[in-house]
């Protein structure tokens, strides 16, 4: 038992935890595994708030009814929409955690080899709500088929991170070869994803990220970089481009002054994509500072929900590009599905590069 002069003692599945501060460029590093229940398991959070309140608990598999198929998940996605969900700090409400996968089919419904030419030991990725499971049953045309070239883990990196930044930059922003384009977070999954795309649209780059993390962008060819938690970007971008700025902005920062550096930076009838889930501006508040530019906000989870037939199929084209060498995966860090909350806390501090796929 700890000490009285303890004034806050968290109670967490018969353990004790205090408070304590700690440099944040040192991760939390623990050694300890969640425990594997009998039979299929899925990642859940006892009580939100807390990353260490994570588990494994049993959820029974489900049949393929007619038209869907049984995946045995081998490689999920770790996104950051996850983190403020087990945080509870997330603005909207999902069934489960987790949000896309890669795996075998190893089961499947009537009608699905004859609809979607898809049968058992195929590999597919595909967005699956609550897949930090070891099996989903889900819709056949939500499956894409996985190219030989990408192995799971690089497959399960793929899908909200390429998707997110292909509408950011191509369905909203209509960037164009020759652009310039300002990435915040560049060294994250969006971020790097959003550089290869831009890359391959022929845009300039300018990007923020942790100095530490400069070097990744550099090998990928990035030549203008910012640092991601101060706001001299603006000024920077000012003098390299000789007072224009840049043409489109892809931000997901939200610290104070970030948004109107930001704004600041944008050229003349430039376009600026939000895709942070929190504390972000409305149009009346970007069109009191920026009556000339175009303001976007834009939401995968909304689009998935929305029009899950063209997310699917925008996946599709996009892993078309992969499997001809146009697009390269980004740099993945990987995890057990057993060392989920080291994962959660890793991508909570900010400490990885490109991504983080849960196994």
């Amino acid at each position: 038992s700890h000490g009285a002069h303890e004034r806050q003692i968290a109670l967490r599945q018969e353990r004790q935890y205090v408070a304590r501060l700690q440099h944040d460029n040192e991760p939390v590093v623990s050694n300890e595994e969640l425990s594997v229940p009998d039979g299929a398991c899925q990642l859940d959070v006892i009580e939100r708030g807390v990353l260490d309140a994570l588990q494994l608990r049993t959820l029974p598999r489900r049949p393929p009814s007619a038209g869907e198929v049984e995946i045995q998940v081998s490689a999920a996605g770790l996104n950051f929409l996850d983190v403020l969900d087990v945080l509870g700090i997330l603005p909207l409400k999902r069934p489960a955690l987790g949000g896309e996968c890669a795996g075998k089919i190893v089961r499947i419904g009537e009608g699905v080899r004859a609809h979607y030419g898809l049968t058992e030991g195929d590999r597919g990725v595909l967005f699956a709500a609550g897949s930090f499971q070891q099996y989903v049953t889900v819709d056949a045309a939500q499956v894409v088929v996985l190219p030989d070239r990408l192995s799971d883990v690089e497959a399960a990196s793929i899908p909200v991170n390429f998707v997110t930044a292909w509408y950011a930059l191509h369905q909203i922003a209509r960037l164009r070869a020759g652009e310039r384009v300002l990435i915040h977070a560049a060294a994250g999954g969006t971020g790097m994803a959003a550089v290869r795309l831009a890359q391959a649209a022929g845009a300039e780059i300018y990007a923020t990220a942790s100095p530490n993390k400069w070097e990744s962008l550099r090998i990928m060819g990035v030549k203008h970089l910012y640092h991601s938690r101060t706001l001299a970007f603006h000024r920077q971008i000012a003098e390299e481009t000789g007072g224009r700025g840049v043409d489109v902005v892809l931000n997901s920062l939200t610290g104070e002054g970030f948004v109107e550096a930001s704004l600041a930076s944008l050229a003349p009838a430039g376009r600026f994509v939000e895709i942070a889930k929190r504390n972000i501006w409305s149009q009346a508040d970007v069109q009191t500072m920026r009556s000339d530019i175009e303001y976007h906000i834009f939401d995968l989870y909304a689009e998935i929900q929305n029009h899950p037939t063209t997310a699917a199929a925008t996946l599709r084209e996009l892993m078309s590009r992969f499997d001809n060498g146009e697009l390269q995966p980004v740099p993945c860090t990987v995890y057990p599905l057993t060392q989920a909350v080291q994962a959660f806390r890793t991508m909570q501090q900010g400490q990885q590069i490109g991504k983080i796929v849960l196994t």
